[in-house]
């Protein structure tokens, strides 16, 4: 079983879609805008793929580094290396959506993240 969490969540989000949905439907109140769909769906696919190919590449220059650099080993059988790894990880997603904010190339591919009038899924 595969425990990613955008595999787990995908099932979760379209249930979730479904009840904005309904609601939309009986408030007769208009919370989706076909324009605003299409570019966020074409936005998610093209993150999610992008994101698979810089995956691939980070973790090949992460292992090459490591190979020839580390200083040192961590062990992953102490409390410390996964609370490091979680405080790590939440700080490099926070520089890469600030980045994605500040400079024009990763602000032009995040920017339809931020267009839609509505406040929905």
């Amino acid at each position: 079983m595969d425990l990613n969490p955008i595999v787990l969540s995908v099932p979760l989000f379209f249930i979730l879609i479904g009840v904005e949905l309904l609601i939309e439907r009986f408030t007769k109140k208009r919370l989706y805008q076909l324009q605003d769909s299409i570019a966020n769906i074409s936005c998610g696919i093209t993150q999610q793929l992008t994101g698979l190919f810089l995956k691939v590449f980070a973790v090949g220059a992460y292992q090459f580094t490591y190979e020839k650099a580390a200083l040192f080993s961590p062990d992953p059988n102490t409390w410390w290396y996964w609370i490091s790894l979680f405080l790590l990880v939440d700080l490099a997603y926070y520089w890469a959506h600030r980045m994605s904010h500040e400079i024009n190339l990763f602000w032009g591919g995040h920017v339809v993240h931020h267009q839609s009038e509505e406040y929905n899924l």
